[in-house]
């Protein structure tokens, strides 16, 4: 008909496309969804056709059923999970008659019971969720069946590679995956994502969960699973060196479009036989965790799999493992991080893991510095001493860095400087080195090239910018900020950005630039707010107070030296969480100009109503 007549035009639905001449294939995609997480008006919801045919269909069942702000939320969320399936969608509306509809998305997890009892109508394949899926899997040869179940291992999509990597092997061949998951994805089982920027695929939730069912029926959860954490855990290693290049952006955002996958296969690991690979994937994103302030969801994921591998575990992966929930935690509890980090000395001390202590010797300094008593420096000194002897480019530049930031502390400006350059000396190679270190466990004879890290640079630059501020050398200073800024925004790492924001700020403050100098403490601040425990926070606090007072800004000051008064009786000594002692001299002098200066009763009215401030409204006053 087609060749005899060139007006003729035939449409024809199918589950794949009929590959004969002339056809032009049309995928009819899912309806659009609204966001559920997005604060959305009941008008803007009902934009959306998948809520839209919600709410037709929640009216035939029950007359009187209406969107309202109560249920906004879960009507929007029932049909963002049901990834705006017209069928499963006019299902779960049926149940309106008899629940609510914040119930019917609580069951959406076990939603082929829930979504039954279509039209009597309709075709028995189209009364069930279930029964439609069951209809579509059964017209699929043996070894697509077997790819789409193994396929439901992966969560949040899955690369060309990852496939192979997990789904090939008994009854399916390397070289049939290819060719199979490109008849899944005619048959709309698997979706293409060809836009991105390496092409993914992945499956609708609703056919993930059946074919999860059929993976356990086929007794292969393990199996694919373990192949699974298998291929995460090197993923994870192969990236770990790359976080400290100088194109870590890149592998930042590869590691997150893959967070998902990671958090499953970490689930995975969570058992005696497996947790040694959960391990080397949770050192392994060590600073993608630090960079991306995923700092509690790191401590949670490590603290379960070192309660899995058990303290009789007396291994070098155990101490590095402390080391890193160690570092991650201290970002916001230094308590709990100090354990820690002294369990993961102890250990790498009894097995003479000479990297692991320096680490740890490096970390505890760190912990310790802030009491600007000494105590701090024996470690460092040590740390380096290790360092330097075996080549642990790693250890070296932290230990420089930190040991950098100590000296400025206690004020030895230009012993500061001499260990700040040597950190960024040091900063050069820790990408290669890694690279080499992941070449040799690998067993390959040459080491991919991958430089430096850009984020260490940026820190041991910003800190040379701090030195030079306080021995009032403004434009050394400037040039170093300025370069601290620019590497650790191409890093895109937010906690050092945050930083240097912070240190610009103090700069411009020390040159009476007062506006420029609140602008980038906000920033700042704003930036590190997720964390309210954080010293960072509490340092930010200080020098917008500091700032409010050298404006002559009473009320505000006043009230947010209440509000860091409550912070010291909460989470310790101010003093012993600023980062040196002039830093200490300059708040103190900052309040002790305030008192003088406002009346006393004034003073104490703005410092008790600061005082009853939560840190959450004290951040909010700060950044108003």
């Amino acid at each position: 008909m087609l060749r005899t007549s060139h007006e003729t035009r035939i449409l024809a639905s199918s589950r794949e496309p009929l590959t004969i001449g002339g056809e032009l294939a049309w995928r009819v995609s899912p309806l659009p969804t609204p966001d559920p997480k997005a604060q959305t008006s009941i008008l803007q919801l009902t934009q959306f056709a998948a809520v839209r045919l919600f709410i037709e269909r929640a009216r035939f069942a029950n007359a009187s059923f209406q969107v309202t702000n109560d249920n906004a939320p879960s009507v929007s969320q029932i049909c963002w999970c049901l990834d705006g399936v017209p069928l499963a969608i006019e299902l779960a509306a049926s149940r309106v008659k008899a629940m609510r509809v914040e119930q019917i998305a609580e069951r959406l997890g076990d939603r082929f019971r829930l979504l039954t009892g279509g039209s009597r109508t309709a075709l028995p394949r189209q009364q069930t969720l279930r029964s439609t899926i069951d209809w579509s899997h059964s017209l699929l040869p043996e070894v697509e069946r077997v790819m789409l179940r193994r396929l439901s291992v992966f969560s949040g999509g899955w690369t060309l590679e990852a496939a192979e990597a997990v789904c090939a092997g008994d009854g399916v061949d390397s070289a049939e995956v290819l060719d199979t998951l490109t008849r899944l994805v005619d048959k709309s089982l698997v979706i293409l994502d060809d836009l991105a920027v390496e092409p993914r695929y992945r499956m609708l939730e609703t056919m993930r969960q059946y074919s999860r069912e059929k993976l356990v029926d086929a007794n292969e959860v393990e199996q694919i699973g373990n192949r699974h954490l298998t291929f995460f855990t090197r993923q994870a290693e192969w990236l770990e060196p790359r976080f400290l290049g100088p194109d870590q952006v890149r592998w930042y955002a590869k590691a997150e479009v893959e967070l998902d996958n990671l958090r499953a296969a970490l689930e995975h690991s969570l058992s005696p036989t497996r947790v040694r690979d959960g391990m080397r994937m949770g050192k392994s994103l060590h600073r993608y965790w630090v960079a991306r302030v995923y700092w509690r969801e790191a401590n949670g994921w490590l603290k379960r799999l070192l309660a899995v591998s058990g303290t009789e575990d007396g291994t070098p992966l155990r101490a590095r493992t402390l080391f890193v929930i160690g570092h991650i935690t201290n970002y916001y509890d230094p308590t709990q991080a100090r354990s820690f980090a002294e369990d993961s000395l102890r250990l790498a001390r009894s097995l003479d893991y000479k990297e692991g202590i320096i680490d740890a010797l490096w970390l505890i300094g760190w912990l310790n510095y802030p009491k600007l008593d000494g105590t701090a420096a024996s470690y460092f000194e040590e740390s380096i001493e290790l360092a330097r002897a075996i080549d642990h480019v790693y250890g070296a530049v932290h230990a420089y860095a930190w040991y950098g930031v100590y000296k400025i502390g206690v004020g030895d400006y230009e012993g500061a400087k001499l260990a700040l350059r040597e950190g960024m000396a040091q900063a050069e190679r820790v990408g290669d080195y890694l690279a080499t270190k992941l070449a040799l466990r690998e067993g390959m004879s040459q080491a991919e090239r991958i430089g430096g890290d850009a984020t260490l640079l940026g820190r041991c630059a910003g800190n040379l910018g701090l030195a030079a501020i306080l021995q009032g050398d403004f434009v050394a200073a400037k040039s170093y900020l300025d370069q601290s800024l620019a590497l650790v925004r191409g890093a895109d790492n937010r906690n050092s950005i945050a930083e240097t924001l912070w240190l610009q700020g103090r700069l411009a403050l020390r040159q009476n630039d007062f506006d420029p100098a609140l602008d980038h403490f906000k920033e700042s601040l704003a930036l590190y707010r997720t964390f309210t425990t954080s010293v960072w926070v509490m340092r930010d606090l200080v020098y917008i107070a500091i700032l409010h007072v050298a404006r002559d800004q009473f009320t505000i000051a006043a009230q947010l030296v209440g509000a860091l008064d409550a912070r010291d009786k909460a989470f310790g000594s101010i003093n012993a969480h600023l980062d040196s002692r002039a830093s200490i001299a300059e708040y103190q002098s900052a309040v002790e100009n305030l008192r003088a200066r406002m009346p006393a009763a004034a003073f104490d009215a703005e410092w008790k109503a600061g005082h009853g401030l939560t840190v959450e409204q004290s951040i909010e006053l700060a950044l108003s």
